[in-house]
């Protein structure tokens, strides 16, 4: 950590942009001129392992946005494999059988976004009534 208390030192954070980088401790060591030990007691840190962490969401998230780019194209080339009747029948079944569950999983996830945007929708609405003054009846 840094002298503040808080954050990642530079060195510990050009080691963490490393093992993102190349996906190896060994060779994050060597990209940041360190040592196997000091990157095991830095990996050891809260600090560390919640920017490690963010690091690897954000490269997960960087490879589905890639791929929902290219989703178009690829489904294109699973088609038409699927029509070519000079492919062979298994190469045609696998390309029916990936279509048909890309198809499947997309209507799921729509669905599944639109139920819990209804949920939240209600929750916030549950949470805002609560948050009115009840009145009381008077006889």
């Amino acid at each position: 950590m840094n002298a503040k208390g808080a954050g990642l030192t530079q060195r510990q954070r050009q080691f963490l942009d490393a093992l993102v980088r190349f996906g190896s401790v060994q060779r994050a060591c060597d990209e940041a001129r360190i040592s196997q030990p000091t990157a095991w007691r830095w990996r050891q840190l809260a600090e560390f392992k919640r920017e490690w962490r963010k690091a690897r969401l954000a490269r997960v998230e960087d490879g589905f946005s890639y791929a929902q780019m290219r989703s178009e194209a690829v489904m294109a080339i699973l088609f038409n494999i699927a029509q070519d009747e000079e492919q062979p029948v298994f190469a045609r079944i696998a390309a029916c059988n990936s279509l048909k569950e890309h198809l499947v999983r997309g209507v799921e996830v729509a669905d599944l976004e639109e139920r819990i945007a209804e949920i939240e929708a209600t929750l916030s609405a549950d949470e805002d009534a609560d948050e009115r003054p009840q009145l009381r009846r008077v006889s």
